[in-house]
C-alpha cells in the first residue's frame, strides 16, 4: 500500500513537472514568436524609412541594411551581413577629401546620439559619390546596455544643388545690388556735372548781360551740356525698352555712307571736346542696308564716343567699312588706353566701367555699349572688342547685314515731322503746371514772333482754349487735378476743339504713353527738353490747322 502510494506521487510530482515544462515551453515559444515578429516588424519598418538604414551590432558589424542604404553603398544585405561598418559605409570630407570618422564607432564608443554631418561624401562600393547627412544612434538591450547601433542617412544631391542655385543667386542679386548701389552714385555724378557748367553760364549771364561774347559762350556751355543729359536719359530710357522688349525698329533701305555720315557728325563734338582726330575709310561703291537708321546710327556714334573718352587728347580714331556678301563690317579703332583681357567680354554688360578710379571721371554710366550691343541684335547683326592690353587701344568690330535685293536706298527723312509749308505768327497756348517751364518756354515762342497764352493748371488750360481758340496747344501730361489726357479729351469734345493742333509736350516718353496721347486726340507727341529746332520746325508745318484731325492725319511722332 505504501509502495503503491509513493508511485502516485511520484507519478503527480512528474505530470506537475511536465505540466509546468511544458508550460513554460509554451510561453518559451511564444516569446520567440513575438520577438521574431517584432524584429519583423522592425524590419519592414526601416525597408519603409525614406532614409537609408544601417543598423550594427555592439562590434560594429553589419546586421541590416534598409533598401535605401543598399541602392546608396552598392552593397546588399546578404553580402553585407557580418561586414565591419567601415567596410560598407566609406565617407570622405567634400573639397579636401580627408576620411571622415564613423559616426557609428563614436556612438557605440560614448553611447550618445551623434548628430547630422554636413559636407560629407559617401564612397559607394561602385566608385560613385553623393553627398550625404548622417546621424547614428546606440541601441540599448532591456538592462539599458549598448548592444548596437543604427545610422540613418540620405542622399541630398537634390537639395545641394538647390541650395547652390539659391546661393548663387543670393551672390548675384548682391553683386546686382552692388552694381546698382554704383549706378546711383554714377548717375548722380554724371547728372551733377553737366548742372555745374549750367550753373557758372547763368552766373556769367547775370552778371555780365552786356558782355556778347560771354553770354555767347554761356549759351553755347549750356546748350551742349543739356544735350548731354539729354543724351544720357535716352540712352537709359533705350535700355529699359530694348530689356523690356518694347522698342520697335523703323526699317528703311539706305545706303552705309549716310548712316557713317550722321553718326560721326553726332560724335563730332565729343572727338572735338576730346581732342581727338578722326580718320575714315570706307568703300567707294555704294552700299545699302535695311536697317532702321536712328538706331544704327545711335549704335556707331556711342561707340566713337566711348573712343573719344578713352583716347588721351591729340589721340587718333580709325573708322573703317567693309563688305563681304552678305555683312558691313565697321571698325573702330583707337590708340587709348586699351582693355585687359578680363574686360573683353564684361565691357557689354550693363553698368560695367572699365575704370571706375576718381582720376578718370569721363566714365558715363557704362549703358552706352550695353546699348550698341542689343541694338545690333535687333538688326541680326553683332558687336565684339579686342584689345593689345592696356596703354595699346582698342578695336570694336561691327557687323550689320546687308540689305538683300536691290541696291538702291530709299531717302532719308529729312526731319521728325512732316513738312506742310511755312507759316505766320501762330496763337499758341501753353499749359504746363511747371510755372518755370510754362514761363522759359513762351518767352522763346514770343521772341520767335508768335501770340503766347500761359495757363498753369489743367481746368485753365480749357478755360483760355475756349476764349483764345489756340491754332496749337501745347500741353503738358502730368499734372494735378485735371491732367493733360483729360484736357486733350475735353477740349476735343467741343465743336472748337478739333481744329487745334495738341502737341505733348512731357517727361514722359514710353511707347505706352504715346499710345495713350494718341487715343487721347493729341497730334504729336514731345518729350521734354523739346529739341527748338524741331519745335520750329514743327510749328512751320502748321499752315492749316483744320488739316490736322483728332483721328491722326498728318500725324508727327
Amino acid at each position: 500500500m505504501t509502495n503503491t502510494l509513493d508511485v502516485l506521487i511520484l507519478a503527480a510530482i512528474a505530470i506537475v513537472v511536465l505540466v509546468a515544462i511544458m508550460r513554460r515551453g509554451a510561453r518559451l515559444n511564444r516569446a520567440a514568436s513575438d520577438l521574431f515578429n517584432e524584429r519583423e516588424l522592425f524590419s519592414m519598418t526601416l525597408a519603409r524609412i525614406g532614409d537609408a538604414v544601417i543598423a550594427t551590432d555592439l562590434h560594429g558589424r553589419i546586421t541590416f541594411l534598409s533598401p535605401v542604404a543598399e541602392q546608396l553603398t552598392g552593397w546588399s544585405l546578404d553580402e553585407s551581413k557580418g561586414q565591419p561598418i567601415d567596410t560598407v559605409f566609406q565617407m570622405v570630407r567634400e573639397g579636401s577629401r580627408t576620411v571622415v570618422e564613423n559616426p557609428v564607432a563614436r556612438a557605440l564608443h560614448d553611447g550618445s546620439i551623434v548628430g547630422l554631418t554636413n559636407h560629407t561624401i559617401l564612397l559607394s562600393r561602385a566608385g560613385t559619390e553623393k553627398p550625404i547627412e548622417d546621424m547614428a544612434a546606440p541601441l540599448h538591450d532591456v538592462a539599458g546596455h549598448v548592444n548596437g547601433a543604427v545610422l540613418i542617412f540620405r542622399d541630398v544631391t537634390a537639395r545641394r544643388g538647390i541650395e547652390t542655385r539659391l546661393n548663387q543667386f543670393i551672390a548675384e542679386l548682391s553683386e546686382r545690388d552692388h552694381r546698382n548701389s554704383e549706378f546711383l552714385a554714377v548717375l548722380a555724378h554724371e547728372l551733377r556735372n553737366p548742372l555745374a557748367p549750367i550753373r557758372a553760364a547763368l552766373e556769367i549771364m547775370r552778371l555780365a548781360p552786356e558782355d556778347e561774347r560771354s553770354v555767347e559762350s554761356a549759351r553755347d556751355v549750356m546748350g551742349r551740356q543739356v544735350g548731354q543729359m539729354v543724351h544720357l536719359i535716352d540712352d537709359l530710357l533705350d535700355v529699359s525698352r530694348i530689356t523690356r522688349g518694347s522698342i520697335e525698329l523703323h526699317r528703311e533701305r539706305i545706303a552705309l555712307s549716310a548712316i557713317i555720315r550722321m553718326a560721326v557728325d553726332a560724335a563730332m563734338p565729343q572727338l572735338r571736346q576730346f581732342g581727338v582726330l578722326l580718320s575714315i575709310a570706307q568703300p567707294s561703291a555704294e552700299v545699302v542696308l535695311d536697317v532702321d537708321p536712328i538706331r544704327v546710327t545711335q549704335a556707331i556714334t556711342n561707340v566713337l564716343n566711348n573712343a573719344a573718352k578713352f583716347t588721351d587728347r591729340g589721340g587718333h580714331v580709325w573708322l573703317t567699312a567693309t563688305l563681304d556678301h552678305e555683312t558691313v563690317t565697321i571698325g573702330i579703332r583707337d590708340n587709348g588706353i586699351g582693355l585687359e583681357i578680363d574686360q573683353h567680354d564684361r565691357i557689354f554688360d550693363m553698368f560695367t566701367q572699365v575704370d571706375a578710379t576718381l582720376e578718370r571721371s569721363r566714365d558715363g554710366l557704362g549703358i552706352g555699349l550695353t546699348l550698341v550691343r542689343k541694338l545690333l541684335e535687333l538688326h541680326g547683326g553683332t558687336v565684339d572688342v579686342q584689345s593689345g592690353g592696356l596703354g595699346h587701344g582698342s578695336e570694336f568690330v561691327l557687323r550689320v547685314p546687308r540689305a538683300a535685293g536691290s541696291t538702291h536706298p530709299s531717302r532719308l527723312p529729312a526731319s521728325v515731322v512732316p513738312t506742310f509749308g511755312a507759316t505766320g505768327p501762330l496763337r499758341i497756348l501753353v499749359v504746363d503746371d511747371n510755372r518755370d517751364s510754362a514761363d522759359s518756354l513762351s518767352v522763346v515762342l514770343r521772341l520767335t514772333g508768335h501770340d503766347v497764352q500761359v495757363a498753369y493748371d489743367g481746368q485753365s488750360g480749357i478755360e483760355a482754349a475756349e476764349t483764345f481758340r489756340p491754332d496749337v496747344l501745347l500741353l503738358d501730361i502730368g499734372m494735378p487735378q485735371l491732367n493733360g489726357y483729360e484736357v486733350a479729351e475735353r477740349i476735343r469734345a467741343t465743336s472748337w476743339g478739333a481744329r487745334i493742333m495738341l502737341v505733348a509736350l512731357t517727361g514722359w516718353g514710353q511707347a505706352s504713353d504715346r499710345e495713350r496721347s494718341t487715343e487721347a486726340g493729341f497730334n504729336v507727341h514731345l518729350v521734354k527738353p523739346v529739341d527748338f529746332a524741331v519745335l520750329t520746325k514743327l510749328l512751320s508745318a502748321v499752315k492749316d490747322p483744320a488739316a490736322i484731325t483728332p483721328d491722326g492725319d498728318q500725324r508727327a511722332r
